[in-house]
């Protein structure tokens, strides 16, 4: 598994019909961000909200998409 020491991994929950971004830090603590027009909520449309986003926290904007796989072995072929 790979730890990110300066980011955070970001989940996307439906909350009431409204999209939340609800990031989780390494502390293990939630915060929930709204999802308004930013970023991340361009490219949470193209991955269809599905996998996981890596969100910068002091900019709080999104560096990178993973998505879920069946397989996720330690090697990473092009994307």
């Amino acid at each position: 598994m790979v730890h990110h020491t300066d980011s955070m991994i970001a989940y996307v929950r439906r909350k009431g019909g409204e999209q939340v971004l609800v990031c989780a830090n390494m502390g293990g603590k939630a915060v929930s961000l709204p999802l308004e027009e930013n970023d991340w909520c361009d490219l949470l449309q193209e991955t269809d909200v599905t996998g996981t986003l890596c969100v910068d926290p002091v900019s709080v904007r999104v560096i990178g998409t993973r998505q879920k796989k069946k397989t996720d072995g330690g090697e990473k072929h092009g994307l």
